[in-house]
């Protein structure tokens, strides 16, 4: 009984942790050696219940070198925090929804930083920003329908998120993110293994991107697309607005049928606002976006031209607080999105247009509660999340008229509401150190239940688990390995059709179970003051109950069962910093069977490869620094879209460039010059389609205060 009255003996201390101004460090970490910990409120104050005879708390923040402190029974302490010098690449918040260091977290975390954003050269979207990055690469050739794929799975399989907001699954069309790059920060790939924060919707990973809290503005043309574009934030620790605009009058596309090089498909507008209030630690967004095709006729009036719009409206509203030593975040949100696809078919020997219009409305909700805080050495990360998809009024229209443009029918066919989707469910994350490793270690629960289009409701629970560490090697070597065992609900639209003809896939039976994904990597990483570099192996194996394409080869409706789906290979990134000199280099290859761009791909072969040199030079034409800078980005991929066809396709990019900094960093100006070509061809039939931007000119200026 004494022993036992010994260990429930404590006394409170209480204090504040600053930086050596004097100014609070709120969110800064505070813990006693192997016992409990807390973190400080806004104001930098703390309070933490020790256990007897506890001699010594420590303290840190990102930004800060840790500090420590000597405390006894009613002594209130001061710790001092030194602020220390961290580049972008070190810190990382998508791996625990939370700022990390990514030497701490047995974590694969591939970034873009808000420069390299920039440099998009022909079109700017986030999705060419993510050329950058080995594993993963832009599905499609339209900007309006480009859609991301992360270590060759398909984008359902991939979550986006944009400022916690989930944007895209399988039940969805259209592009994965519709908001101008200039107004946000960096954006992070979180792959497969480590996403079980982020629930069902992630077992090929994470995307996720934010909006930027500071003010900042732009303006750029490229010449490939005579495109003009804009920006601006005003933005203070209350409040935000940002509005964006880009007019491209002439992008271009690949024709896989005609053989022709470089067709001209339209023009195309992209428009929005964003606007931020906060207070007190709540926080009201409200996003606002149109991207509209023009439907700028082709140089051939013979070949089909695509008219598409693309309509999103968003409001969240978020709550971050700490309390009873836990750091909460709470957040609700909304999407609401219409979009339409209008293709317009001449037939020469007729005289008849076709004028076939689908249209789809569509809502998305979601809710979360998550928690973080200290349980003696370990940080514990607990949340609650739901999530509810509702597909409405799918309609396709198919209007004809005749050369004079009379009509000749006009018939909406196939009106229906696309399936539902609902999640709800929690997990558990506990990130703890064991002997020399640093395990992270988590399990989820949910509840799914989707309906699927003219099918009775089906319900699951599902669990996942995640298991990773990382283990310090001597030479400053780090061995990072993860696993992840997870599930997905089946796809939920079925086949439908455009007009008269059927077309469609229908990815898993919706009576079936839902998929279950097995995904594993294991890796090295090591960094030093002027050199840095990683290595991977992953696999991902995913069975996907009946996987199924579906397409009409001119008499009847062919199903065509690949079975499972997996997806193996390797990456290696590497770069220096020496003097004002920067070079980074990567290659990524991978094999396997997924559904990413034409249908289910028997045989997917995509390696990449590429490299960025930079020079940084201060003191010329009064610029603080100028820093030119080359990049090259290669892709060669094989796929088999149907029977007795396998296709092929091939990406290089050769970019060049000069920033220039001015006025203590608030202006940069940058000029570049990129040549790219994209080749795509059956093996079967002489059909080959080349997109070639050619040489493309892009200038622009950007600042921020």
């Amino acid at each position: 009984m004494t022993a036992l009255l010994l260990i429930t003996i404590s006394y409170e201390v209480s204090g504040t942790v600053v930086d050596t101004a004097g100014n609070p460090v709120p969110g800064a970490a505070v813990w006693a050696e192997g016992g409990p910990g807390t973190y400080t409120l806004s104001d930098g104050s703390f309070r933490l219940n020790l256990p007897e005879g506890t001699k010594l708390i420590r303290a840190k923040a990102l930004g800060f070198t840790e500090a420590s402190a000597s405390v006894g029974p009613g002594e209130p302490v001061e710790l001092v925090l030194i602020p220390k010098a961290l580049t972008s690449k070190e810190i990382v918040t998508v791996a625990s929804s939370r700022p990390v260091l990514l030497s701490e977290t047995p974590v694969s975390v591939k970034t873009v930083r808000e420069p390299d954003m920039m440099r998009v050269g022909g079109f700017p979207r986030v999705e060419e920003a993510l050329k950058t990055v080995p594993s993963t690469y832009p599905v499609g050739s339209d900007p309006i329908t480009q859609v991301v794929s992360v270590r060759g799975m398909a984008r359902g399989r991939s979550l986006l998120l944009l400022d916690g907001m989930r944007l895209v699954d399988d039940r969805d069309v259209g592009p994965s993110f519709f908001v101008h790059p200039g107004l946000l920060s960096s954006t992070e790939v979180l792959l497969g293994p480590s996403s079980l924060v982020y629930g069902s919707g992630a077992i090929g990973g994470v995307i996720a991107t934010g909006f930027a809290k500071e003010t900042r503005y732009g303006a750029a043309y490229n010449t490939v697309n005579k495109c003009p574009e804009a920006w601006a934030m005003v933005s203070s620790e209350r409040a935000s607005i940002g509005l964006w605009g880009t007019q491209a009058e002439d992008y271009m596309s690949p024709d896989t049928l005609g053989g022709d090089t470089a067709i001209r498909n339209s023009g195309f507008r992209s428009r929005g606002a964003y606007t931020r209030l906060a207070y007190n630690g709540i926080s009201l967004e409200y996003i606002f976006a149109h991207g509209l095709d023009i439907g700028r006729p082709r140089d051939d009036p013979n070949r089909t031209a695509k008219y598409n719009k693309d309509y999103h409206d968003l409001l969240r509203i978020g709550y971050e607080a700490v309390a009873l030593g836990v750091s909460w975040k709470a957040s609700l949100w909304g999407h609401q999105k219409f979009k339409e696809a209008e293709v317009v078919k001449f037939n020469p020997s007729t005289g008849i247009t076709k004028d076939e219009i689908t249209r789809y409305n569509g809502t998305d909700a979601g809710a979360s509660l998550m928690g973080t805080g200290f349980l003696s050495s370990h940080i514990l990360t607990a949340g609650l999340s739901g999530f509810r998809r509702q597909g409405l009024d799918i309609t396709m229209r198919t209007i004809k008229t005749d050369s004079t443009g009379t009509i000749i029918s006009d018939t909406t066919e196939f009106p229906t509401e696309d399936g539902s989707y609902t999640e709800a469910g929690g997990f558990l994350m506990d990130e703890f150190p064991f002997w020399i490793l640093r395990l992270r270690a988590g399990v989820r629960g949910d509840y799914i239940a989707w309906q699927a289009l003219n099918q009775e409701s089906q319900s699951r629970m599902a669990i996942a688990g995640e298991l990773g560490f990382l283990a310090p090697l001597p030479g400053g070597f780090e061995l990072i390995a993860s696993g992840r065992r997870s599930y997905r609900a089946p796809e939920l639209r079925e086949l439908y059709y455009t007009g008269e003809t059927p077309r469609g896939y229908q990815y898993a039976n919706p009576n079936l179970s839902p998929e279950i994904g097995l995904t594993g990597e294991g890796g090295l990483r090591w960094s030093s003051p002027q050199f840095w570099a990683e290595a991977e192996v992953f696999y991902t194996h995913i069975d996907s109950a009946i996987v199924k394409e579906v397409y009409y080869d001119g008499d009847s409706i062919v199903f065509k069962n690949t079975g499972k789906a997996f997806v193996k290979g390797a990456e290696i990134e590497a770069g220096l910093s020496v003097s004002n000199i920067g070079l980074s280099v990567f290659g990524f290859g991978m094999q396997g069977r997924d559904m990413v761009a034409l249908g289910p791909l028997d045989d997917i072969a995509p390696p990449s490869w590429g490299a960025k040199l930079s020079y940084r030079s201060g003191s010329v034409w009064k610029a603080e620094d100028i820093t030119p800078w080359v990049r090259f980005r290669g892709r060669a991929a094989k796929v088999d879209p149907g029977p007795s066809e396998v296709a092929r396709d091939a990406f290089w990019l050769l970019d060049a460039g000069v920033d220039a900094v001015f006025l203590n960093g608030n202006i940069a100006l940058n000029l570049g010059v990129n040549n790219a070509l994209n080749v795509f061809y059956y093996d079967n039939a002489d059909e080959k389609g080349v997109a070639s931007p050619g040489r493309n000119i892009s200038a622009g200026i950007s600042g921020r205060f």
